[in-house]
């Protein structure tokens, strides 16, 4: 017995492991690492953080795609991710090579030389696994200001990653009744994580289906946009059961307050009489 629980515990964590691998799997499919190189110069300054936040912000709603975090980017540019790449230079092959040692499915390196006047910008986007270049962008800065500069950064974003095929995806929210109910779009894509009702997805038409214990199934059609918020209401009608129906009581009320009545006629009449009728007509028999 116990070697049978222990074959049983094997197995469930083989499959567990399978599944973890899975997901792990599908996620670096969608990781973007988003790589801020300055070169410091008396012509400029923008933060590192400022760089992040403007590339981020471009790319988080990209269908296909979830950015690195700025904590997990900070530690491996501590632990020397930086020099590296830039020790690659321009050869694109180097830097995809590096980055997907970071398991970096996809790479947004964004360099400013603040030596230069006017300063240099250049963002270039990496497939790091056919270790190709997907988009580049080149330009001077015509101003210092770090605001206008993380602007003209998020635009840049925006245009390479459109250019690339990510196309930037919609926010669905549902507003269903109950708010118990199951979502789930055609297909079975559930909602995002953490979430109950709201959806990230690429812009399109979608079928919202809900259900839940006790109410009729439901469904209604969405129309979502990128870049936008849109917002449906899904109400399910709740099932009638049968012997909690109001009307089923009322009647079954009604005969019984009927049948007692009847009851305390016979009950009270000295000679009980039954009639019989016929098609109508009187009393055939009494007695």
């Amino acid at each position: 017995m116990r070697r049978g629980v222990q074959i049983a515990l094997g197995l469930v964590a083989v499959f567990a492991a399978s599944e973890a691998r899975a997901a792990d799997a599908d996620d670096y499919k969608k990781r973007l690492a988003i790589l801020p190189i300055v070169q410091e110069g008396p012509h400029g300054a923008a933060s590192l953080s400022a760089i992040f936040g403007a590339i981020t912000a471009a790319a988080q709603s990209r269908a296909g795609l979830r950015v690195i975090t700025y904590e997990e980017m900070f530690i491996a540019s501590q632990e020397g991710l930086v020099d590296r790449v830039r020790d690659c230079g321009p050869d694109e092959t180097c830097i995809a090579a590096r980055l997907r040692r970071f398991n970096a499915r996809f790479g947004m390196v964004v360099v400013i030389d603040f030596e230069l006047n006017p300063p240099l910008l250049s963002i270039t986007l990496l497939d790091t696994d056919a270790s190709k270049k997907l988009g580049e962008q080149l330009g001077e800065l015509a101003t210092t200001d770090e605001a206008a500069i993380v602007e003209r950064l998020e635009r840049e974003a925006r245009a390479l990653l459109e250019g690339a095929g990510f196309s930037e995806s919609g926010r669905l929210v549902v507003d269903v009744t109950p708010p118990t109910a199951t979502l789930a779009l055609k297909g079975g894509v559930a909602p995002d994580p953490g979430t109950a009702s709201i959806f990230t997805l690429p812009p399109g038409d979608y079928v919202v289906h809900a259900t839940a214990e006790g109410w009729d199934p439901g469904s209604t059609n969405a129309l979502v946009k990128g870049g936008e918020e849109t917002r449906v209401e899904l109400a399910l009608k709740e099932q009638v059961v049968w012997w909690k129906s109001p009307w089923l009581w009322g009647a079954a009320g009604v005969v019984v307050v009927g049948a007692t009545t009847a009851a305390l006629v016979v009950a009270t009449r000295p000679n009980p009489c039954f009639c019989l009728k016929f098609r109508g007509e009187g009393c055939l028999v009494c007695e």
